[in-house]
């Protein structure tokens, strides 16, 4: 009686679904922001292509802002394997979540969130969310390395660039592909983490090629 008295109060099933949402998020995460890295230019945290910010906003705008600690934990993961700097990765990282955050908090406000995309005008309020957003990611990271000396100052511009050109990239093409699939045709919650470990386990076996 006891026991089931605990269970009812931990809620174990509703643990157990955050924790495989966490999980997949972050999974998903890492393996998009590793093969982005395969193409840095400029710093080894800089790329020109970073679809992990598409993922992000997808992700907050879906799941709610409870799935920003997923975010948080994987960009730090990623930063700390590509430049082992406890200050550094947690600065990103929070700029990472920072930029998911703001761009769904700017779309819900200003794009009737996941309506985004039912009307043109929606559509280029979705687009100037991103741009605002991924300037605050870009500021935020070019800082963090600037700040902890990974990257010099007379290169902060074309790091800047490049860092907000490859969010803003990874925003306007990940993110819609992710909502519209999502949004497009009624899915159990099965299918779609079967779908989601899939899409996770192909990219990490075209990563381990790639490197080899």
């Amino acid at each position: 009686m006891q026991d089931a008295e605990k269970y009812e109060a931990l809620n174990l099933p509703r643990v157990i679904e955050e924790g495989g949402l966490f999980a997949l998020v972050s999974a998903a995460y890492i393996v998009l922001a590793l093969a982005g890295l395969q193409i840095a230019s400029l710093s080894p945290s800089v790329t020109p292509v970073w679809a992990p910010t598409g993922l992000a906003i997808a992700a907050v705008l879906l799941c709610g802002y409870r799935v920003a600690p997923a975010i948080f934990a994987a960009a730090f993961v990623v930063n700390q394997l590509t430049l082992p700097s406890l200050p550094t990765s947690t600065m990103i990282a929070l700029g990472n979540t920072l930029e998911a955050v703001l761009a769904c908090f700017l779309i819900g406000y200003w794009a009737e969130g996941l309506r985004a995309f039912a009307t043109p005008i929606n559509v280029i309020k979705f687009f100037v969310a991103c741009i605002i957003a991924t300037a605050l990611g870009a500021t935020v990271g070019v800082i963090s390395l600037a700040l902890t000396g990974y990257a010099a100052t007379d290169l902060f511009v074309p790091l800047w660039l490049t860092w907000w050109m490859g969010d803003l990239a990874g925003a306007i093409v990940v993110a819609p592909c992710l909502i519209l699939w999502t949004r497009s045709q009624p899915r159990t919650r099965d299918e779609v983490y079967a779908t989601v470990i899939t899409y996770v386990v192909a990219a990490s076996v075209g990563l381990l090629v790639r490197r080899r």
